[in-house]
């Protein structure tokens, strides 16, 4: 089944069935039924039979009417046999790809009865919500590669699943082949957002992969990337053997606002970290901010940068998403398991931890001369005021100000009277003392990672260490003084206890608290009607929890008991399907060891 997960954020308003068709680059033609191709703008809306053809140095989207996607690569031809939907909500997605190289995004389908076929001349790819490439030789020889998830590929009357991270080969006139891994990527790009903000990363070409805020809705164009699904703190998207260029970033704030930290990082083909950067932000509600990164590939293969650009307030994104008026939420993202995004050495975010928010005040909200309203001219899309903290300027030093004369008085009369003391001259106040650096811990398990942050820094290099004095990692702020890294509690703390960590760059220091605990979560599943329970224990008294799922259309919040306790219940949505589903519960950056939940 190939529904791809499109990243679209124009105004197209699509039919209930609509199927639009968006030129990312190049030339892009349709035929319609049996009569000849011809060229197509960007938006063209598709039907049953119609079929799609890219040039050479082309690329082109096509949504689907439940916000999955198929992207085109040059020279690759595919037809859209059927897409219908029922009443009740099941979406039937049936396409024919003659030639070339396909990437897919699919919608997690809920619905029993609902169907996304991926035909070739040798194999049928059959899935339920997952990412995966197909390519189809002249010879009609065709390869499925599942990113996520998994994917039936049948030929021959055999039938093969193909998990994540493996392939398998169909020959014209055979079965399939049994599944084998897939070489290990030998670069890795990974964007992150912290914060109450939605993040979409576009590539070089103009794909997108993140999420859109309309819906929200996850958006995967660019072939192998992973998304995070929506609720999940940090947004990560992941990037294998990306290609070199300019990526540009498009940062939407949410409600309730607030700052945020946006980060890129990539290691080479041994795991080594290449590069980190970081650059901060905040805004109300519906602020969008746009940032860039430029990749450059070395002679050894790694991928190099010279930082994130800084923030600018954007009218527009420049993106080609398509998300149609009733297409899904959250319960049906398809979005990756989260233990697809492995923590990178040293910096990285892991999926599900969170990131301590920046105190309030250390990011200045959009002034009044960038407001972010739209612009008169709609191809505008960047207000050059940045919006990043700005490093405070030096203070002068104080000015004492002459005390006035003082008025003349009347002269004594003639009583003797006592000689007056004189009065001291107001001394001046001084100006304020700027503030020094500041260090922000959090909670986290011994031996697991725990997001830092820093505020207010130089662009020195800043140790930051254990009370012990032992070093945990290295890190360098931002041209603002703000950084994001991740670092590791040792293993031989003690539960229950608070730490303190200090950052230096040699001439400056702060300091920040480190709480420990070993949180547990249990989870009590049955029917697909029942009610699925789950359960705390060891965390952070009075502190707020969230439970995670994709059967949850918003994470469950709810407050701690003083004891570290806490139970909670909820009922799956209508339509799953029995399976296994991940649950996760978290604490700010402290999360739990995630469980399967069994639906029968």
């Amino acid at each position: 089944m190939l529904i791809p997960a499109t990243l679209i954020l124009t105004q197209q308003r699509a039919s209930a069935a609509a199927v639009v068709l968006s030129v990312i680059d190049g030339t892009v033609d349709v035929a319609h039924g049996a009569t000849a191709f011809a060229r197509v703008a960007d938006g063209q809306v598709l039907n049953a039979g119609d079929r799609v053809r890219t040039a050479d140095q082309s690329h082109a989207v096509v949504t689907f009417l439940d916000a999955s996607t198929i992207e085109l690569e040059p020279g690759t031809i595919v037809t859209v046999v059927q897409t219908t939907t029922t009443p009740s909500g099941a979406v039937t997605i049936q396409l024919q790809q003659a030639i070339g190289r396909t990437w897919s995004s699919v919608q997690r389908m809920l619905h029993a009865d609902s169907k996304f076929e991926l035909r070739t001349p040798a194999a049928t790819a059959v899935v339920r919500g997952t990412g995966f490439a197909t390519d189809v030789q002249i010879s009609g020889a065709t390869t499925v590669t599942t990113a996520d998830g998994t994917v039936e590929v049948t030929a021959q009357a055999q039938t093969v699943v193909v998990p994540a991270g493996s392939l398998t080969t169909v020959q014209p006139g055979a079965p399939p082949s049994p599944p084998a891994a897939v070489p290990t990527a030998q670069t890795l790009l990974r964007f992150g957002l912290h914060s109450p903000a939605y993040l979409l990363v576009v590539d070089p070409l103009g794909r997108s992969c993140g999420i859109a805020p309309a819906g929200p809705t996850l958006v995967r164009q660019i072939p192998g990337c992973l998304a995070t699904e929506p609720g999940i703190d940090p947004e990560l998207i992941d990037l294998p053997n990306p290609t070199t260029g300019t990526y540009s970033l498009v940062i939407e704030s949410v409600a309730p606002g607030g700052d945020f930290v946006a980060t890129a990082s990539a290691i080479d083909g041994t795991g080594n970290l290449s590069f980190n950067y970081s650059v901060g932000g905040g805004g109300p509600p519906g602020t969008k901010f746009g940032s860039s990164l430029a990749v450059e590939r070395g002679p050894s293969g790694a991928l190099s940068a010279k930082g994130l650009a800084k923030l600018t307030l954007v009218d527009r994104a420049p993106t080609h998403v398509v998300v149609p008026p009733n297409g899904p939420r959250a319960t049906a993202s398809g979005a990756p398991n989260a233990s697809l995004f492995a923590p990178l050495p040293r910096f990285g975010f892991s999926a599900g931890i969170e990131v301590t928010s920046p105190p309030s005040g250390q990011t200045s909200p959009p002034s009044a001369t960038t407001s972010p309203t739209p612009s008169p001219t709609p191809t505008a899309a960047v207000v050059p005021e940045p919006t990043q903290a700005p490093t405070p300027a030096p203070t002068a030093p104080p000015v004492r100000t002459p005390t006035p004369p003082r008025p003349s008085t009347p002269a004594p009369t003639p009583e003797p009277t006592p000689t007056p003391q004189p009065t001291p001259s107001p001394t001046p106040s001084p100006s304020p003392t700027p503030a020094g650096p500041s260090l922000i811990g959090g909670i986290a398990s011994p031996g697991s990672p725990m997001n830092v942050t820093g505020h207010g820094w130089s662009t020195a290099l800043v140790t930051i260490s254990w009370e012990d004095g032992r070093p945990l990692v290295q890190v360098t702020a931002d041209a603002s003084g703000d950084f994001a890294v991740a670092v590791t509690v040792p293993i031989d703390v003690t539960v229950g206890a608070t730490y303190r960590i200090t950052a230096s760059d040699g001439r400056q220091s702060a300091s920040g608290q480190v709480a420990v605990y070993t949180p547990t979560l249990a989870v009590t599943c049955g029917a697909v009607n029942s009610s699925v329970s789950a359960a705390g224990n060891g965390w952070p008294p009075l502190a707020r929890y969230a439970i995670r799922s994709s059967l949850l259309a918003t994470p469950f919040s709810a407050t701690v008991g003083a004891d570290g306790t806490f139970a909670a219940s909820f009922t799956p949505p209508p339509g799953v399907l029995p399976g296994d589903y991940q649950i996760s519960a978290n604490v700010g950056s402290l999360l739990a060891e995630p469980q399967t939940c069994t639906l029968r």
